[in-house]
């Protein structure tokens, strides 16, 4: 079971589909916090349950034809199919053309929680990085030139799209993120038969809009049960700020203290 945990952000989370997470016990939970000698364990368990809960992955796992999608949406994709080509990059293109968007995005950002690598980090990370995980690229048709990728992670049937990168001044001009997201849907979902794609789970920071822009093409909240447990002395500060937590709404503190009241039922 510790195997299956990985550090993150001083905790230790679930390093597969978020399908196949179960509930652990109180051993396991401590268990792992020392072993990755965590300050908390997130625990997320009972995927796409039922019941309303304040803790969610965004998913797809239907695969929608252009006429399925929403009207403004539906134009966009079509505009963006007419001017760019889309499909999968073999690692060697994405590790030669992939710094320049990834930059390039990273520097439009206007809330920042990390530092960006340097082209030399970057190609070293993607060079490693493990065979599950596929790239896809849009590129200009007329000079193919990369405009905008993403990194997806195949896991146990499904597929989470880890990352979503383009060049800011082709944005609003071919819209890339249109035709990306609708070619990677039919292909992962139509063709290969997966369980579902996913963004990932509730954004806590707030930084991105991407979860707002994935409901464009359908995605829907698939709901989860969340526990998550804290070392000792994490534990008494978060109960003493817990009531003040409206007055540290950005920083690690705040990120900290909204994530326990998603994990109350609370946010």
């Amino acid at each position: 079971m510790i195997n299956h945990y990985k550090p993150y952000q001083h905790g230790a989370i679930y390093r597969g589909a978020p399908h196949t997470e179960q509930e652990l016990t109180d051993k396991e939970r401590h268990d792992i916090m020392q072993c990755y000698h965590a300050w908390f364990v997130r625990n997320v368990y009972d995927f796409d349950c039922k019941e309303e809960t304040s803790f969610w992955f965004i998913i797809q796992d239907k695969a929608l034809t252009i006429e399925e999608l929403p009207t403004k949406c539906r134009n966009q994709v079509r505009r963006s199919l007419k001017t760019l080509n889309f499909g999968p990059l073999t690692r060697e293109e994405f590790l030669e053309e992939g710094y320049n968007v990834y930059k390039s995005a990273f520097d439009r950002y206007k809330i920042k929680t990390s530092v960006p690598m340097s082209e030399a980090r970057f190609k070293e990370k993607n060079r490693k990085a493990d065979e599950s995980i596929e790239f896809w690229g849009a590129r200009e048709r007329d000079t193919g030139k990369l405009v905008a990728y993403a990194k997806n992670l195949i896991q146990s049937g499904a597929v989470k799209y880890t990352a979503l990168k383009g060049i800011p001044e082709y944005l609003n001009k071919y819209y890339p993120f249109y035709g990306l997201l609708f070619e990677m849907n039919r292909h992962y979902i139509e063709e290969r038969k997966m369980l579902y794609v996913t963004d990932g789970a509730r954004s806590i920071s707030e930084h991105s809009n991407i979860q707002t822009f994935l409901e464009k093409f359908r995605f829907r909240k698939a709901y989860c049960r969340l526990n998550v447990t804290y070392v000792g002395w994490l534990k008494i500060i978060i109960n003493i700020l817990y009531p003040f937590r409206n007055l540290f709404r950005d920083g690690k503190i705040g990120y900290l203290l909204r994530f326990e009241a998603i994990n109350r039922n609370e946010y």
